[in-house]
Order: structure tokens, then C-alpha cells, then sequence
């Protein structure tokens, strides 16, 4: 249900929440530009994701979230697999 209401969002639309993945394995085919979101250990399923989608050619914008920097990882792993990575941590330490 979230992929097909974001498939219909326009410029400008705002989420108020998102879950996923769910267990449906995610297509991997030229988009153009993806975003790939994840946060705290849902960092590393993202990854062979975005990696993926690099490969196939398209642009890869990774926003990952973390509480606290001493808890972010692969942040390297992630940058060369991105066009364009975004940090957030809960409490502002990145």
C-alpha cells in the first residue's frame, strides 16, 4: 500500500509515516533517481538494495538515521553505492 501511494505522490506531498520493506523482495530495474531509507539496523538490508540499484543504472539518493553517531555504521559502505548520502541522528551529534 506505501509504495503505491508514494507512486502517486507529487512534488511537494509529505509522508507522516512509512513502513517497509515487508518481506516483498524489491524489484530491481532503472527508475531514474530511488531513495533508500533506513534506520539503525534496518542500515544494513538497505545496502544490497542500493547497491543494486546502482548497478542498474540508476541515481541513488541514501538517507540513513541513527540515535546517536557512535551508533551509525557503514556510513562508507553506503556513501560508494550513493550519488548522495544524508545523515540524521536523533540527538544532532552528526
Amino acid at each position: 500500500k506505501t509504495t503505491t501511494e508514494m507512486g502517486a505522490m507529487r512534488v511537494g506531498d509529505h509522508l507522516a509515516s512509512l513502513t517497509g520493506p515487508l518481506g516483498i523482495a524489491s524489484e530491481i530495474e532503472q527508475y531514474g533517481t530511488v531513495i533508500c531509507i533506513g534506520g539503525g539496523f534496518a542500515i544494513a538490508p538497505i545496502y544490497p538494495i542500493a547497491r543494486a540499484l546502482k548497478e542498474a543504472g540508476n541515481k541513488v539518493l541514501s538517507i540513513l538515521g541513527v540515535r546517536n553517531r557512535e551508533l551509525l555504521f557503514w556510513e562508507e559502505r553506503m556513501r560508494t553505492v550513493s550519488d548522495e548520502l544524508i545523515v540524521c541522528t536523533d540527538d544532532g551529534s552528526y
